[in-house]
């Protein structure tokens, strides 16, 4: 995310005056749609204190957790080609109890 997305809404925020819960969705949508809570709070921390205050932040995704992707599946193919499961459970056990869990 660009550093200017602060100063835009610092600027767009008025420090004393009611702001419309809609109006700071919109804000979001806008020049922040699809930045999780935390690259928010680091962005611009006045915003998000903003968020906390009304209540938004429910409405906002968290960052990914999972250090295998999206996909860990392809995460494990891509870094034991070939190799047992077995063999992968002895390497990379959360993987592979990620993967258990899953189903694959």
């Amino acid at each position: 995310m660009p550093e200017n997305y602060s100063e835009l809404l610092e600027a767009m925020l008025p420090r004393n005056k009611h702001v419309e819960r809609d109006y700071l969705m919109e804000l979001y949508y806008k020049y922040l749609h699809g930045a999780s809570k935390e690259a928010i709070k680091k962005i611009c921390p006045r915003f998000y204190m903003r968020l906390y205050r009304e209540g938004l932040l429910a409405k906002i995704p968290n960052a990914p957790r999972s250090r295998y992707g999206d996909d860990p599946l392809k995460t494990c193919r891509e870094r034991f080609p070939g190799c047992s499961r077995g063999k992968i459970e002895t390497n990379e056990p959360a993987l592979y109890s990620l993967l258990w869990r899953r189903g694959h």
